[in-house]
């Protein structure tokens, strides 16, 4: 079960905790993706389906009067299904999640079955039986007008992190990010809630809080300034100046001197050229070189490395296949890596941890605001 797939999956429907989702892994030898999806479609609302990839994302109702809604996520394989099920529970423990997995699990091996019906009229008159009961209603009731302002300000904040996830896209769509830890390649946007004051009304009841919609809508507000900082990172490490990357890496205490290389000076005869580099900066470490004023550039990686700029990903990434075939020969090049639009290169003189560090410790500099 790929877990982190079926967790933000839910993501994209529901801001939801991790441990409280429910993970399940059913034996089913004969249940097909349309099945699947066709019992969805039978007891809720299907949100989302990947025939490919053999996802289905639906909500469906249950709990006390059918008002508690939960989130299920899914994957079909050929002899089990993976499921990932999401309820918010009130102060009553409802356990919806599992009663939706068996409601599930009993539609597949009875399609043809008839839905049990709740008898509406009921529920309804049942609901004014409650609303009358003051013990339990009126603090819910009270609370509801801040809930709903404070339930159109939490969707404000919903719209404007989707708006920021535009302009993050477009440029995660420029750079590489796979080798970098805590940027995701495409960020998903996050569906409103329903801000009518009966939903509210509903939600209060399932054990929503004042508290828990300021909560959701702060985190939201991190959430888009932690994106659009990321966006600030990743437009600096698309094609950028020598000086730039001098200026990030200068203070790494393991790196003596820095030197950009000019035409004149140019050891691959690469920069300025087509599918060529637009910088290149050479260092030298330390623990590599005596000379304190040996020359970066004349002595290559083989001092320390050296970060190359290109104007895009597609050009470093072919970079990288270019040094790549040079691996275990008598020309070694050492470590090389792609971040944004740059290639991060080190001394093939350091043992493999070293390089590993120094890599490291480049891409945090590269990355600081």
């Amino acid at each position: 079960m790929n877990k982190e797939l079926l967790f933000n999956t839910l993501s994209k429907y529901k801001i939801v905790k991790y441990d409280n989702i429910l993970f399940r892994e059913v034996d089913y030898s004969n249940i097909s993706f349309y099945r699947l999806r066709e019992a969805f479609y039978y007891l809720g609302v299907v949100l989302e389906e990947d025939e490919d990839k053999s996802i289905c994302v639906a909500k469906i109702k249950s709990g006390f009067l059918n008002q508690n809604e939960t989130v299920i996520a899914t994957q079909t394989h050929k002899s089990s299904i993976s499921f990932a099920l999401y309820s918010e529970e009130g102060i009553i423990k409802q356990k919806s999640s599992e009663k939706t997995l068996n409601l599930i699990l009993e539609r597949l091996k009875n399609p043809k079955a008839p839905k049990k019906n709740g008898k509406k009229i009921f529920g309804s008159i049942f609901i004014v039986i409650l609303l009358g009961l003051g013990i339990f209603i009126a603090p819910k009731l009270f609370s509801l007008n801040t809930a709903t302002e404070l339930t159109k300000a939490y969707n404000t904040s919903i719209r404007e992190y989707n708006n920021s996830i535009d302009d993050y896209n477009a440029l995660a769509k420029q750079a590489d990010l796979s080798n970098v830890d805590n940027f995701i390649v495409e960020a998903k946007k996050i569906p409103t809630v329903e801000e009518d004051k009966l939903s509210v009304f509903y939600s209060l009841l399932k054990g929503n809080k004042v508290s828990s919609i300021e909560a959701d809508t702060k985190t939201l507000k991190q959430m888009k300034s932690t994106l659009e900082n990321n966006s600030t990172i990743i437009n600096s490490i698309i094609n950028p100046s020598e000086d730039w990357v001098i200026s990030k890496i200068k203070d790494c205490n393991f790196i003596d001197s820095v030197k950009a290389v000019t035409q004149d000076n140019d050891p691959n005869n690469l920069l300025g050229k087509d599918g060529g580099y637009t910088g290149a900066v050479y260092f030298t470490i330390n623990k590599l070189t005596e000379d304190k004023n040996a020359d970066p550039v004349k002595l290559g990686t083989n001092g320390g490395g050296c970060i190359e700029i290109y104007k895009n990903t597609n050009d470093a990434k072919q970079r990288c296949e270019y040094l790549k075939q040079f691996d275990n020969s008598f020309l070694q090049t050492g470590s090389y890596t792609t971040i944004g639009t740059l290639v991060v290169r080190t001394s093939y003189q350091l043992e493999a941890e070293s390089q590993y560090f120094v890599t490291n410790e480049i891409f945090k500099a590269l990355t600081s605001i």
